[in-house]
Protein backbone atom coordinates (compact mmCIF):
# COMPACT_ATOMS: atom_id res chain seq x y z
CA UNK A 1 0.00 0.00 0.00
CA UNK A 2 1.22 3.37 -0.88
CA UNK A 3 1.30 6.27 1.47
CA UNK A 4 1.59 10.01 0.64
CA UNK A 5 1.23 11.88 4.29
CA UNK A 6 -0.32 14.94 4.20
CA UNK A 7 -1.31 17.71 6.75
CA UNK A 8 -4.75 16.45 7.76
CA UNK A 9 -2.82 13.15 8.61
CA UNK A 10 -0.88 14.70 10.91
CA UNK A 11 -3.31 16.67 12.51
CA UNK A 12 -5.33 12.68 12.91
CA UNK A 13 -2.66 11.52 13.86
CA UNK A 14 -2.11 13.69 16.86
CA UNK A 15 -5.80 13.70 17.29
CA UNK A 16 -5.96 10.00 17.87
CA UNK A 17 -2.99 10.80 20.52
CA UNK A 18 -5.00 12.97 22.27
CA UNK A 19 -8.07 10.98 23.01
CA UNK A 20 -5.73 7.95 23.72
CA UNK A 21 -4.16 10.34 26.48
CA UNK A 22 -7.86 11.20 27.01
CA UNK A 23 -8.76 7.35 27.77
CA UNK A 24 -5.41 7.37 29.79
CA UNK A 25 -6.82 10.14 32.14
CA UNK A 26 -9.94 8.80 32.24
CA UNK A 27 -8.67 5.28 32.73
CA UNK A 28 -7.16 6.50 36.15
CA UNK A 29 -10.39 7.56 37.69
CA UNK A 30 -12.46 4.53 36.66
CA UNK A 31 -14.31 4.77 40.12
CA UNK A 32 -15.82 8.31 39.19
CA UNK A 33 -19.44 7.23 37.67
CA UNK A 34 -19.42 6.65 33.86
CA UNK A 35 -15.44 7.09 33.75
CA UNK A 36 -15.59 3.28 32.06
CA UNK A 37 -18.12 3.98 28.80
CA UNK A 38 -16.13 7.96 28.70
CA UNK A 39 -12.99 5.55 28.14
CA UNK A 40 -14.84 3.13 25.26
CA UNK A 41 -16.23 7.01 24.01
CA UNK A 42 -12.96 8.06 23.84
CA UNK A 43 -10.95 5.12 22.06
CA UNK A 44 -13.93 5.04 19.47
CA UNK A 45 -13.01 7.93 18.52
CA UNK A 46 -9.28 7.71 18.58
CA UNK A 47 -9.88 4.64 16.74
CA UNK A 48 -11.67 6.94 14.29
CA UNK A 49 -9.15 9.19 13.99
CA UNK A 50 -6.12 7.32 13.36
CA UNK A 51 -7.58 4.95 10.53
CA UNK A 52 -8.93 8.17 9.26
CA UNK A 53 -5.25 9.59 9.10
CA UNK A 54 -4.00 6.29 7.14
CA UNK A 55 -7.07 6.51 4.83
CA UNK A 56 -6.52 10.19 4.05
CA UNK A 57 -2.70 9.05 3.57
CA UNK A 58 -3.41 6.16 1.20
CA UNK A 59 -2.85 6.22 -2.35
CA UNK A 60 -5.26 3.60 -3.88
CA UNK A 61 -8.97 3.24 -3.86
CA UNK A 62 -8.56 -0.61 -2.39
CA UNK A 63 -6.46 0.70 0.33
CA UNK A 64 -8.87 3.69 1.20
CA UNK A 65 -12.03 1.23 1.56
CA UNK A 66 -9.64 -1.27 3.64
CA UNK A 67 -9.17 1.61 6.02
CA UNK A 68 -12.81 3.13 6.04
CA UNK A 69 -13.46 -0.28 7.44
CA UNK A 70 -11.52 0.08 10.50
CA UNK A 71 -13.07 3.69 11.17
CA UNK A 72 -16.40 2.16 11.65
CA UNK A 73 -15.07 -0.02 14.31
CA UNK A 74 -14.71 3.41 15.97
CA UNK A 75 -18.33 5.15 14.00
CA UNK A 76 -20.26 2.68 14.40
CA UNK A 77 -20.49 2.55 18.48
CA UNK A 78 -19.73 6.09 19.18
CA UNK A 79 -23.32 7.59 19.68
CA UNK A 80 -24.81 4.80 21.49
CA UNK A 81 -21.72 4.82 24.08
CA UNK A 82 -21.71 8.38 24.53
CA UNK A 83 -25.45 7.95 25.67
CA UNK A 84 -24.38 5.30 27.92
CA UNK A 85 -21.87 7.78 29.24
CA UNK A 86 -24.47 10.49 29.69
CA UNK A 87 -27.06 7.99 31.31
CA UNK A 88 -24.53 7.07 33.50
CA UNK A 89 -23.45 10.65 34.81
CA UNK A 90 -26.97 11.80 35.10
CA UNK A 91 -28.08 8.80 37.44
CA UNK A 92 -30.15 6.97 34.71
CA UNK A 93 -28.32 3.83 35.06
CA UNK A 94 -31.33 2.55 35.71
CA UNK A 95 -32.50 2.45 31.74
CA UNK A 96 -28.89 0.58 30.99
CA UNK A 97 -30.34 -2.93 31.21
CA UNK A 98 -29.72 -5.91 29.00
CA UNK A 99 -32.34 -5.88 27.14
CA UNK A 100 -32.02 -1.97 26.01
CA UNK A 101 -28.03 -2.00 25.88
CA UNK A 102 -28.85 -4.82 23.40
CA UNK A 103 -31.23 -2.85 21.21
CA UNK A 104 -29.07 0.15 21.58
CA UNK A 105 -26.08 -1.46 19.84
CA UNK A 106 -28.38 -3.31 17.44
CA UNK A 107 -28.00 -0.72 15.27
CA UNK A 108 -24.24 -0.41 14.89
CA UNK A 109 -23.50 -4.12 14.60
CA UNK A 110 -25.82 -4.10 11.85
CA UNK A 111 -23.98 -0.78 10.43
CA UNK A 112 -20.33 -2.60 11.08
CA UNK A 113 -21.36 -5.85 8.84
CA UNK A 114 -22.84 -4.18 5.83
CA UNK A 115 -20.03 -1.58 5.87
CA UNK A 116 -17.74 -4.51 5.66
CA UNK A 117 -19.67 -6.72 3.37
CA UNK A 118 -20.51 -3.78 1.43
CA UNK A 119 -19.14 -4.90 -2.25
CA UNK A 120 -21.60 -7.75 -2.23
CA UNK A 121 -25.26 -5.68 -1.80
CA UNK A 122 -23.92 -1.98 -1.52
CA UNK A 123 -26.30 -0.94 0.72
CA UNK A 124 -23.65 1.32 2.33
CA UNK A 125 -22.40 2.91 -0.27
CA UNK A 126 -24.06 2.65 -3.91
CA UNK A 127 -20.58 4.40 -5.26
CA UNK A 128 -17.13 4.72 -4.42
CA UNK A 129 -14.02 6.30 -6.25
CA UNK A 130 -10.90 7.86 -5.85
CA UNK A 131 -11.33 11.97 -5.95
CA UNK A 132 -7.65 12.95 -7.07
CA UNK A 133 -8.62 16.55 -8.32
CA UNK A 134 -7.24 17.53 -5.32
CA UNK A 135 -3.59 17.97 -3.81
CA UNK A 136 -3.96 14.93 -2.64
CA UNK A 137 -5.98 11.87 -3.45
CA UNK A 138 -9.41 11.16 -1.15
CA UNK A 139 -12.46 8.40 -0.97
CA UNK A 140 -15.42 10.13 -2.54
CA UNK A 141 -18.71 8.12 -1.73
CA UNK A 142 -21.95 7.77 -2.70
CA UNK A 143 -24.46 6.86 0.33
CA UNK A 144 -26.41 4.39 0.02
CA UNK A 145 -29.92 3.29 2.22
CA UNK A 146 -28.30 2.05 5.17
CA UNK A 147 -26.04 4.95 5.32
CA UNK A 148 -28.79 7.46 5.93
CA UNK A 149 -30.47 4.85 8.61
CA UNK A 150 -26.88 5.02 10.67
CA UNK A 151 -26.71 8.64 10.19
CA UNK A 152 -30.49 8.55 11.35
CA UNK A 153 -29.37 6.53 14.49
CA UNK A 154 -26.17 8.42 15.17
CA UNK A 155 -28.54 11.69 15.39
CA UNK A 156 -31.07 10.17 17.46
CA UNK A 157 -28.72 9.42 20.43
CA UNK A 158 -26.36 11.80 20.31
CA UNK A 159 -29.37 14.63 20.65
CA UNK A 160 -30.91 11.80 23.45
CA UNK A 161 -27.79 12.25 25.43
CA UNK A 162 -27.55 16.27 24.67
CA UNK A 163 -31.53 16.55 25.88
CA UNK A 164 -30.69 14.50 29.28
CA UNK A 165 -26.94 16.72 30.09
CA UNK A 166 -29.62 20.17 29.27
CA UNK A 167 -32.00 18.95 31.42
CA UNK A 168 -29.18 18.21 34.14
CA UNK A 169 -27.88 21.39 33.58
CA UNK A 170 -30.76 22.96 34.32
CA UNK A 171 -31.85 21.63 37.17
CA UNK A 172 -28.06 21.45 38.74
CA UNK A 173 -26.89 23.48 41.50
CA UNK A 174 -24.81 26.30 40.16
CA UNK A 175 -21.53 24.83 40.94
CA UNK A 176 -22.43 22.05 38.72
CA UNK A 177 -23.84 23.66 35.75
CA UNK A 178 -19.89 24.62 34.53
CA UNK A 179 -19.00 20.98 34.64
CA UNK A 180 -22.15 20.06 32.82
CA UNK A 181 -22.02 23.25 30.64
CA UNK A 182 -18.73 22.67 29.31
CA UNK A 183 -19.85 18.83 28.04
CA UNK A 184 -22.48 20.24 26.50
CA UNK A 185 -20.40 22.76 24.57
CA UNK A 186 -18.32 19.76 23.71
CA UNK A 187 -20.36 18.01 21.88
CA UNK A 188 -22.80 20.77 20.50
CA UNK A 189 -19.49 21.39 18.80
CA UNK A 190 -19.15 17.91 17.25
CA UNK A 191 -22.91 17.75 16.36
CA UNK A 192 -22.92 21.20 14.16
CA UNK A 193 -19.45 20.20 12.17
CA UNK A 194 -20.70 16.84 11.38
CA UNK A 195 -24.55 18.11 10.33
CA UNK A 196 -22.53 20.67 8.04
CA UNK A 197 -20.77 17.72 6.43
CA UNK A 198 -23.67 16.19 5.69
CA UNK A 199 -25.65 19.00 4.65
CA UNK A 200 -22.58 19.86 2.06
CA UNK A 201 -21.05 22.69 3.95
CA UNK A 202 -17.50 20.90 3.00
CA UNK A 203 -14.77 24.22 3.33
CA UNK A 204 -12.70 21.20 3.38
CA UNK A 205 -13.96 19.29 0.33
CA UNK A 206 -14.50 15.88 1.13
CA UNK A 207 -12.65 15.89 4.33
CA UNK A 208 -14.86 15.01 7.19
CA UNK A 209 -13.67 17.19 10.34
CA UNK A 210 -16.34 15.15 12.75
CA UNK A 211 -13.15 12.92 14.29
CA UNK A 212 -11.58 16.42 14.70
CA UNK A 213 -14.54 17.22 16.74
CA UNK A 214 -14.76 14.73 18.97
CA UNK A 215 -11.74 14.48 19.94
CA UNK A 216 -11.83 18.50 20.98
CA UNK A 217 -15.28 17.12 22.91
CA UNK A 218 -13.71 14.43 24.58
CA UNK A 219 -11.08 16.74 25.83
CA UNK A 220 -13.75 19.00 27.02
CA UNK A 221 -16.00 16.83 28.82
CA UNK A 222 -12.74 15.55 30.93
CA UNK A 223 -11.65 18.75 31.47
CA UNK A 224 -15.31 19.45 32.99
CA UNK A 225 -15.36 16.48 35.09
CA UNK A 226 -11.68 17.12 36.56
CA UNK A 227 -11.36 20.79 36.53
CA UNK A 228 -14.15 21.42 39.02
CA UNK A 229 -13.09 17.78 40.67
CA UNK A 230 -16.85 16.67 41.16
Amino acid sequence: MHFSPNIYVFLLMLSALMAGAIAVHAWRRRAATGALSFVLFILAVAIWSLAYALELGSTSLEAMLFWIKIEYLGIAPLSGLWLVFVLEYSGLQKWLTRRNLILLFTIPFITLVLNWTNRFHYWYYSEASMDASGPFPLLNITPGVWYFVNVAYAYVFLLLGIAFLARMFLRSPRLYRGQVGIMLAGVLMSLVVNVTYHAGLRPFGHVDMTPFAFALSGLAVVWGLFRFRL
